[in-house]
C-alpha cells in the first residue's frame, strides 16, 4: 500500500512539473510573438502564438491578442471572433470582458 502511494505521489509530481514546462513554454511563445508584433513580423506573431496555445491552450491572453491580430491586421473577422469568445470563456472575470465582448457582437453582426 505505501509503494502505491508513492507512486501514485510521483506520478502527480511530474504531471505537475509536466505542467508547469508546458505553461513557460507557452509565456516564451507568447514573448516571442509580442516581439514579432513589434517588428511587424505578423506571420511569425500567429505562428507564434499558436505554439503558445499548443503548449497551453488554456492562455488566454494568446486568444485576446490573437483576436486583435486577426481583427485589425487581417481583417479576418471569423478567426478574430472565435479567439475573442475563447478567451471570454476562459476569462469570464476579465476586467474587460465588455470590450471583448462588444468586439464579438460587432464582428459577428457581419458574419451572420
Amino acid at each position: 500500500m505505501l509503494l502505491k502511494q508513492q507512486k501514485q505521489d510521483l506520478i502527480n509530481e511530474v504531471n505537475e512539473t509536466l505542467k508547469k514546462s508546458r505553461i513557460k513554454e507557452s509565456q516564451l511563445y507568447e514573448e516571442q510573438a509580442m516581439v514579432c508584433l513589434k517588428a511587424k513580423f505578423f506571420d511569425q506573431a500567429i505562428i507564434a502564438f499558436e505554439n503558445s496555445l499548443k503548449a497551453n491552450p488554456a492562455n488566454a491572453q494568446a486568444h485576446y491578442d490573437l483576436s486583435l491580430l486577426y481583427q485589425q491586421v487581417y481583417q479576418d473577422k471569423k478567426k478574430s471572433v472565435a479567439h475573442m469568445k475563447e478567451y471570454l470563456k476562459l476569462s469570464p472575470k476579465a476586467k474587460n470582458k465588455k470590450e471583448a465582448q462588444y468586439i464579438v457582437d460587432m464582428l459577428s453582426e457581419d458574419l451572420y
